[in-house]
């Protein structure tokens, strides 16, 4: 099992039975295969479809009927589970609950089945580990149901008023599949380096392994993070209906990173399903972009914005241009002295952020009391000429020394919002955006070409900067007005 770094919290959370009736009505969207952003419907979702990849039918709206059957409290003294290796294929039943889990255990190369209305209460910091760093595959699969509009959720709870249990713990080999569930009282602070009431790890590159399948999940009061995702590993592409409140109950002194609904390394970002994370410490997704990622990349517009824990840095492998997409209302937060990078000149980055008049596209300081220079900015590197779109979007509170000079034009020091070097661009694809409280620049005209322009400067805004609003780009390895003074538009 993993061992795990120690903090200290408390909290308490109602019974389990409380927390059903009250999440009954919110853990379904409306699953009807489109990838916009929708709020609840009410209704829950259908029911598993072989291998777990569907997403269901969609709910009929409003708040659960009582036409239904609803699940019945269990009696009795239920199940122990007190072994520590499962190795072969096990149900836990409605009429065996409560099913105990004292201690940690761990699935290896056999599928676990939690039957709709099984309730199962695993002990103060332990963990369900779901499969290994090698071997034969495994699986928890929890599959609650709609009966007649009535939810019958499969129920993960802590064993007690104020203690959480550790975490559903998906390795390489594992995989979690679970439709109409509830998640109360997980995340326990005490359980370490990867805080999570999920959480799941991959292989150490490219595919990433979607082994995290959620479908009208509702995960409550986590002590810390709701759902961490880690190294190469992704949602499903069917994961929908995803609600996350109450994550980050337990605050540990200088862990921050505990605070968050969702945590997720790069290669998750494009695979966040529609759902809702607010009403949590911090109603942010934590995005761990430590490394340099080599494939494309969707920025959905997921009700949240995304804080960066560092640079943020896209470059394909070779020359062929990856994809970063970025949809209208996104915004994207950075720390201090930190960076987007995108792309160098061997390995380019094809950029579409299309925002809108009403829903712009905003980076922007991660700092809670914002000012120029609060970070370096967008620093893009390498791009096909055309095919770019940087539309509505919002550039603020950057221009923090780049450690890049003498590109352009402009100032010898290339601080600036948007800094772009070692390719010109064939038009001026920079449209309806802002450049706004910049301790360097708004724009980096970093080329040098045979040919003048383009300029980037119409139907743009420009204010509060402490340098050219666009630099002038050299043409054949001179600027127009020489080396004497800084040439901009």
């Amino acid at each position: 099992m993993k061992k795990h770094q120690r903090f200290v919290g408390n909290r308490k959370h109602a019974a389990v039975f409380v927390t059903l009736a009250l999440a009954a009505g919110a853990v379904a969207f409306g699953c009807d295969g489109s990838d916009s952003p929708e709020e609840p419907t009410g209704g829950a979702g259908g029911t598993s479809t072989s291998g777990g990849t569907g997403n269901g039918a969609a709910g009929t709206g409003g708040s659960p009927s009582t036409q239904g059957s609803p699940c019945p409290e269990p009696t009795g003294a239920g199940t122990v589970h007190d072994t520590f290796l499962i190795e072969a294929d096990e149900t836990w039943t409605a009429e065996g609950s409560p099913h105990h889990v004292p201690s940690s255990i761990a699935i290896r190369g056999a599928t676990v089945t939690v039957e709709a209305c099984a309730v199962v209460v695993i002990g103060e910091d332990q963990t369900i580990e779901i499969g290994d760093s090698s071997g034969e595959p495994a699986a928890l699969r929890a599959t609650g149901e709609v009966d007649a509009g009535t939810l019958r959720p499969a129920t993960f709870t802590s064993e007690h008023e104020g203690s959480y249990f550790g975490s559903l713990w998906v390795d390489v080999t594992g995989s979690i599949e679970l439709e109409n569930t509830i998640i109360v009282g997980g995340g326990s602070v005490n359980t370490g380096t990867m805080n999570g009431a999920i959480v799941a790890i991959g292989p150490l590159g490219l595919p990433a392994n979607d082994s995290v399948h959620l479908v009208n999940v509702t995960l409550s009061d986590s002590a810390g993070i709701g759902v961490h995702l880690g190294d190469f590993t992704a949602f499903s592409a069917a994961s929908d209906g995803l609600v996350i409140e109450g994550a980050g109950a337990v605050t540990p002194v200088g862990n921050e990173e505990t605070l968050y609904p969702l945590a997720v390394t790069t290669a998750a970002l494009s695979s966040i399903p529609r759902g809702d994370y607010v009403n949590n410490a911090r109603d942010a997704v934590l995005v761990d972009a430590a490394d340099r990622y080599p494939a494309d990349v969707v920025l959905r517009e997921r009700g949240v914005p995304y804080v960066s824990s560092g640079d943020f840095h896209l470059e394909p492998d070779d020359a062929n241009a990856l994809d970063f997409t970025i949809e209208a209302g996104v915004t994207v937060a950075f720390p201090a002295d930190s960076r987007l990078a995108l792309g160098s000149a061997s390995g380019p980055v094809h950029v579409v952020a299309q925002g809108t008049a009403a829903k712009p596209i905003v980076f922007t300081s991660a700092k809670d009391t914002k000012a120029a220079g609060d970070w370096v900015g967008v620093d893009w590197g390498g791009a096909p000429a055309g095919g770019n779109v940087f539309d509505f979007v919002r550039i603020e509170y950057a221009g923090a020394p780049s450690q890049i000079s003498s590109f352009g034009c402009g100032p010898g020091a290339n601080d600036a919002a948007l800094i772009l070097t070692g390719w010109r661009p064939d038009a001026a694809f920079i449209e309806n955006s802002s450049f706004v409280e910049s301790a360097g620049g708004g724009i980096v005209s970093g080329w040098d070409s045979d040919q003048a322009g383009p300029d980037l400067t119409s139907n743009n805004v420009f204010e509060g900067l402490a340098a050219c609003s666009v630099t002038q780009p050299k043409v054949s390895g001179a600027c127009p007005g020489g080396d004497a003074t800084p040439d901009c538009y």
